[in-house]
């Protein structure tokens, strides 16, 4: 898949792009669409209401990246550590690195930020302090390692 198409009584769009879509998410508000492609170090935030595509370019590969409640912030991870950026002006708010990170969820009342680290670690992060140090975090007895985390919505 290398393009998104937004379909409803307005004439229709369509988003390009150069390589495969890995992932994408979409921001709660449903304004706007992240999306990480295969191997790449760049996010695509697509504007579905001005059909502006903005690029936020990161330091490595990007692995995962999820929308705040309020669609304000987005959170993403890559082999580098974890960051937040604000969705208008991409501005970094926090960023944690030398953590390679494989997931990154965000808890329900954006307090907290849990990553999924490459070798199965989960870490939990306070996400409005500057503080590098997690909350806390687990290590896992799992031998095929853990793909996914989420938080539940209580």
């Amino acid at each position: 898949l290398k393009s998104l198409k937004k379909w409803n009584n307005e004439p229709e769009s369509v988003f390009e792009f150069n390589e495969e879509i890995s992932s994408m998410t979409i921001s709660p508000n449903g304004r706007y669409i992240a999306v990480i492609l295969s191997n790449s170090d760049t996010i695509s935030v697509l504007d579905r209401h001005s059909n502006t595509k903005r690029l936020i370019h990161c330091k490595s590969m990007v692995t995962s990246v999820q929308f705040t409640p309020d669609s304000k912030f987005i959170v993403y991870s890559g082999l580098d550590g974890w960051f937040i950026r604000d969705i208008i002006y991409c501005k970094i708010w926090k960023s944690v690195t030398g953590i390679p990170v494989k997931l990154v969820r965000i808890s329900p009342d954006s307090k907290t930020v849990a990553l999924l680290g490459m070798d199965s670690t989960i870490f939990f992060y306070d996400m409005y302090t500057n503080d590098e140090d997690p909350i806390c975090y687990f290590t896992t007895p799992h031998t095929k390692g853990i793909q996914v985390i989420e938080f539940s919505s209580d």
